[in-house]
């Protein structure tokens, strides 16, 4: 069985003036602490002299019909929202610079290779480019690394490796990129990858994308930090490697921490639904968060009071038969029920895995077997030349001499 934890609540005083054996809190003023978050509890300020006019909200609804059920009267002390410090963490991997960045890169890189083979040719001996201006030189390179890229073909007027060398290099590169790129981006529309929906803790703990978050103190993350192997052992060891991790926060300010995708927040269904209502009701509209299915794990339906508090016992009767009777998911339908929307069936699709650079591995390989293959066939002909070179000096330093005979 699920119960749910109101956490919001403090009884901090009980002021008893009367008692009946029918209703035995008759005459009893309570003292409730509480503040301001929506729909859990909201109040209505007057514009004058910005007092309170108005509560309501779920648990404006629970103490409503405790007071009445037991006869006593009850006041809210207001908490400033700002007594809770919040800590949470960010982990955003999101990659949608990268075709801006691809093209950004080819663009940079046929640039800084026109540059390089206009710097070898002007240093070096090549008729063909004696008489002509560095502008020249650098038009014509520009228009032989262009027509290489659009994959019509090119020659230099000219058999210098080093030129062939940059050239064939910079083409490589270019080309496997750029296919590999494009190869990818096509695959990834028309065969996406899916994210698992996160359902159990099985789910988060196999998760390589995401990670828990709990808040600090409550009774998930003791069990998880006191778990030594099995499931609640591997969140344990996440949430020890990322203190970040365990929060201590309002459920408003919980939507944007949710919303860059790093986490799952473990919480009672009645705060997570309440997280889904706020970030859709700021959204338009728009779902941009769920819950999951429901885990097994139970939690008490609590108020938090003074110790000693003489009617703990009769108000844990109350909102056990307020729980029995199902008043209080009465009260919560209340003000959750626009979350159904993001909660139903339909919207818990997979997720789409965005395109990381692993995704590109295979390009990466084909480049570097042909970036391996080049230099091979480089050196390769580099020796050879140098041995013909050699042969033919050999020869010059020998000169053949005939017999007088032949002569």
């Amino acid at each position: 069985m699920s119960f749910n934890t109101l956490i919001l609540f403090g009884l901090v005083l009980a002021v008893p003036t009367a008692m009946s054996p029918i209703k035995p809190m008759t005459g009893v003023h309570l003292k409730v602490s509480a503040y301001y978050e929506p729909p859990i509890f909201t109040f209505v300020k007057d514009l004058h002299n910005s007092s309170i006019i108005r509560y309501a909200g779920l648990y404006k609804d629970i103490m409503d019909w405790l007071s009445t059920s037991l006869n006593f009267t009850y006041s809210f002390v207001e908490v400033p929202a700002n007594a809770v410090k919040a800590h949470g963490s960010l982990d955003s991997t999101l990659i949608d610079y990268l075709i801006r960045n691809v093209w950004l890169s080819i663009g940079v890189s046929f640039i800084a290779v026109v540059v390089a083979m206009t710097f070898v040719i002007k240093n070096g001996s090549i008729e063909h480019y004696k008489n002509k201006t560095t502008a020249g030189i650098s038009a014509e390179l520009a228009m032989y690394g262009l027509v290489i890229l659009l994959g019509q073909g090119g020659r230099l007027p000219c058999s210098r490796l080093s030129l062939r060398l940059i050239a064939g290099s910079w083409c490589l590169m270019a080309v496997v990129l750029g296919y590999g790129f494009s190869g990818t981006l096509i695959s990834n529309i028309t065969a996406p990858k899916y994210d698992p929906v996160i359902n159990t803790y099985e789910d988060m703990a196999n998760s390589k994308t995401m990670r828990i978050t709990v808040a600090s103190g409550s009774p998930f993350a003791e069990n998880m930090l006191n778990a030594t192997s099995g499931v609640m052992g591997k969140l344990g060891n996440s949430l020890r490697q990322n203190p970040g991790d365990l929060i201590l926060r309002l459920p408003r300010q919980m939507g944007g921490n949710l919303l860059t995708g790093c986490c799952a927040y473990l919480e009672s269904k009645t705060i997570g639904d309440i997280i889904v209502r706020t970030v859709m009701m700021k959204s338009g509209g728009r779902c941009l968060l769920t819950t999951g299915k429901p885990v097994d794990y139970s939690e008490l339906l609590s108020f938090s009071m003074t110790k000693n508090f003489r009617y703990r016992s009769i108000i844990d009767q109350q909102l056990q038969l307020m729980r029995e009777s199902g008043l209080f998911s009465f009260f919560r339908k209340k003000y959750v029920v626009e979350a159904d929307k993001c909660n139903a069936r339909q919207v818990l699709q997979p997720k789409k895995k965005p395109l990381t650079l692993f995704d590109f591995a295979s390009a990466f390989f084909v480049l570097g077997i042909g970036g391996i293959l080049s230099l091979l066939v480089f050196f390769s002909e580099w020796i050879s030349i140098i041995y013909l070179r050699r042969r033919r000096l050999d020869r010059h330093r020998h000169p053949v001499f005939f017999p007088e005979e032949f002569m």
